[in-house]
């Protein structure tokens, strides 16, 4: 054994010395159009096919390397080599080179090979030019040094030799293949065997058999390893010193002594940073390129909170979505599920499921930010969820997303009943439920109309497959009766006018949260649903990428109004805000809202998410480069994350001031709020959690914790110690849901407030 372990060592070392000794192969590319997808290079010993797919780069990065590293080609001396190049290589010459004497260079004779073709004319060249397969054939020299050597195949027009391009102008590659010249067979024969270290995970052959040991004496005993579904092969060990061996998958054991090969395995999903990582396979790795048709494909999740949500190779299906998100580099996606599926821990239990790209929020937190200040501190009926995940579609890392609900009536959804497609203008049924979207891109609908007014309104439910005329004539008709009723001389009047058509509690707190968020599509796509023999209701709240002062089209919007300044049409918001009892009704709970926390919770919630992205955030723009660069409509680009959150959190406190001075603030909610050194985790807080206090540096030592109900009843009071880290711990066992004042005191009498909502 020592004997095997020394030889193994020796050809290790080879190996190192023949990657690290030999002249890279340096260029320059300015064309991005030659492909060279793989080798076929056949010697006494067989075929052997190499898999490249490598495309020329105009940023000169055109040398790949090793391609076989560990699984050399096997010559012989006086060995005839007839080698296939398969790829596109319209006006490209192929030069191959072979270090024959294994000095590390290919400068000696005989080992430029070969170079074709002898004129331009050779490979079709031009728009439109097909890709080629070009074969030609060499002799190995008879006196060709015994041992490891390289080859290296070059797809360029003019070269100088191994290492350099005398062209700039035109497209390279270059490639390197491992090649083994010496003897077929060994001295004496050994036993190769193999095993699985788990056979739930896969199993291991001698390769092209199905046979686990062989006795041989040829110089290469190929061995493969067989995942199981869902599992990847990881590496080769030796049974008997539990050492790795290789981990290339078939391995070729080219040892003297017998040995058993242990094959091991691991998950082939792997979780990419602190948050789940969804894996999504298309059938057949076709790409996705359609928002109308779907695709097969299979879902795998990994790292979810709850282990039962992590589900493997589960059916779906794929499109893209979205407007003008959809014309962007990172794509959104819409997922339908063959079976519903409360996915990754969500209420809803249902098919259809989104992915928000939000390529052009480089916080990442826009959209949640607004969705969970919504559920948390506002009353809509329902608010799309947020599951921030990484995404792989088809092996590829896309990055960071936020998976949320698909907007449509269904139950933990938009809540309305469901008709029948029978339904009839005679029948009680046609008054409920809806759903429809005020929606600048309407007219590209299958179901929609335009009101009077020039509003146009797309039909979401029921759906464009399913709606009949006369629930359209119905919602059609009511909408414009509500829009009769707001432009009408006694429209103020809350019998007669808009307020028997709109619920103007929902209405309320639709328009504050556009002017807090800023989002400057508010008017451009509005939702409102109609439940049966019931009023229109505004909601649920939707698309903020571009909201909170990121849409350089309005410049900096914090101090101005959405309804002036956001994209039209404006036409019912501006008569709204006629309604003097429609401000009255905004201002007033406007400060409601500010007494139930909302800008501690707005600011809690961004330094909470944006710790919990770090790593993810990492990851996503390691993907995608951008932080220095406007993509979209952003105000500038601010080259850093921890800069784009900064930018954000400042514009809400600004935001929020704003609406405090144009709409007044109740005395004393503003000292209930806490100020940018506190911050309470997680918050909101479910009933029997723990609760986590993080105070600045400038409160250190024993503290009192002070813990109060908004109407002023005290819950918790009790001395503390601050941890290392500046934190308190607490318990909130017991506590009704509703909305908490934490006031922390050290004995200097320096105090931190927050303010803390129990779920």
């Amino acid at each position: 054994m020592k004997k095997f372990l020394l030889s193994t060592l020796l050809l290790c070392l080879t190996l190192v010395v023949s990657a690290q000794d030999y002249c890279t192969s340096l260029g320059w590319s300015t064309k991005t159009d030659r492909m060279l997808d793989g080798l076929e290079i056949t010697s006494t010993t067989g075929q052997r096919n190499i898999n490249i797919q490598m495309a020329s780069r105009t940023d000169g990065d055109c040398y790949r390397g090793v391609m076989n590293s560990g699984d050399p080609i096997q010559f012989t001396p006086g060995d005839n080599i007839n080698m296939l190049v398969n790829g596109e290589m319209n006006w490209t010459y192929i030069h191959v080179f072979v270090d024959w004497n294994c000095d590390k260079d290919f400068d000696d004779t005989n080992e430029y090979v070969e170079k074709q073709p002898a004129s331009r004319d050779y490979f079709p060249y031009g728009e439109g030019a097909s890709a080629t397969n070009r074969t030609f054939n060499f002799n190995v020299p008879t006196n060709a040094t015994i041992g490891l050597t390289r080859m290296r195949v070059i797809l360029a027009y003019g070269i100088d030799g191994a290492c350099t391009l005398t062209r700039t102008n035109d497209a390279a590659i270059a490639v390197d293949v491992e090649i083994n010249i010496g003897s077929l067979v060994m001295s004496t024969e050994r036993t190769v065997s193999v095993e699985s270290a788990n056979t739930s995970e896969g199993s291991a052959v001698i390769t092209g058999t199905n046979e686990t040991s062989i006795t041989s004496n040829q110089t290469s005993v190929s061995v493969t390893a067989v995942p199981a579904s869902g599992y990847s092969f990881k590496n080769w060990t030796n049974k008997e010193t539990n050492e790795v061996v290789s981990s290339a998958n078939p391995y070729y054991y080219r040892g003297e002594e017998d040995i058993t090969l242990v094959a091991n395995f691991q998950d082939q999903y792997i979780q990419l940073t602190n948050i789940p990582t969804i894996f999504i396979n298309t059938e057949n790795g076709v790409n996705v390129t359609s928002k109308e048709d779907y695709v097969n494909a299979y879902v795998t999740v990994r790292g979810a909170e709850n282990p039962e949500d992590n589900i493997t190779e589960v059916l779906t299906e794929i499109k893209g979505r979205g407007n003008s998100t959809w014309g962007m580099a990172k794509k959104p996606y819409r997922l339908k599920f063959d079976k519903k599926i409360k996915f990754l821990g969500n209420e809803a239990k249902e098919k259809n499921w989104v992915l928000l790209a939000n390529y052009a929020d480089k916080t990442l937190l826009r959209n949640a930010l607004a969705f969970e200040t919504a559920r948390n501190i506002f009353d809509f009926g329902f608010t799309p969820s947020v599951t921030f995940v990484d995404v792989v579609l088809n092996g590829k890392n896309l990055g960071n997303y936020t998976l949320t609900d698909q907007v449509e009536v269904k139950s933990k959804r938009v809540p309305v009943l469901e008709q029948e497609e029978t339904t009839t203008l005679a029948d009680p049924e046609i008054t409920g439920g809806y759903l429809i979207e005020v929606d600048g891109f309407a007219d590209s609908e299958i179901s929609w109309f335009q009101t009077n007014k020039g509003m146009k309104v797309t039909i979401k439910y029921p759906k464009d497959d399913e709606i009949n005329a006369d629930q359209t004539k119905y919602i059609t008709d009511y909408t414009q009766s509500m829009e009769n009723a707001l432009f009408s001389n006694n429209f103020t009047d809350p019998e007669l006018g808009w307020r028997k058509y709109i619920d103007e509690a929902s209405l309320v707190d639709w328009y504050i949260a556009c002017e807090l968020f800023g989002n400057s599509d508010s008017w451009w796509s509005t939702y409102m649903y109609k439940e049966r023999n019931e009023i229109f209701k505004l909601g649920p709240l939707w698309d903020f990428d571009i909201a909170f002062n990121n849409d350089s089209r309005l410049g900096d919007a914090t101090t101005k109004y959405m309804r002036t300044y956001a994209h039209d049409p404006k036409t019912w918001i501006k008569r709204w805000w006629e309604d003097p009892g429609f401000v009255s009704a905004v201002k007033a709970r406007w400060g409601e809202l500010r007494a139930r926390g909302l800008k501690s919770f707005m600011n809690n919630y961004i330094i909470e998410n944006a710790e919990l992205l770090d790593e993810s955030q990492r990851n996503n723009f390691n993907v995608w480069n951008i932080l220095s660069s406007v993509v979209y409509r952003e105000l500038a680009a601010r080259g850093s994350y921890e800069a784009e959150v900064n930018f954000l959190k400042q514009y809400v406190a600004n935001r929020i001031n704003f609406l405090d001075n144009e709409w007044g603030l109740p005395t004393g909610i503003e000292s209930s709020e806490c100020d940018n050194n506190i911050v309470i985790a997680p918050n909101p807080i479910e009933n029997g959690n723990d609760i986590n206090i993080f105070v600045s540096s400038t409160i250190n030592g024993a503290v009192n914790v002070m813990i109060a109900s908004v109407d002023g009843k005290v819950i918790y009071s009790a001395s503390e110690f601050l941890n290392e880290d500046n934190t308190i711990k607490i318990s909130n066992k017991g506590w009704a849901k509703g909305i908490y004042i934490i006031v922390v005191k050290d004995n200097n009498g320096n105090t931190q407030r927050g303010t803390m909502i129990v779920k």
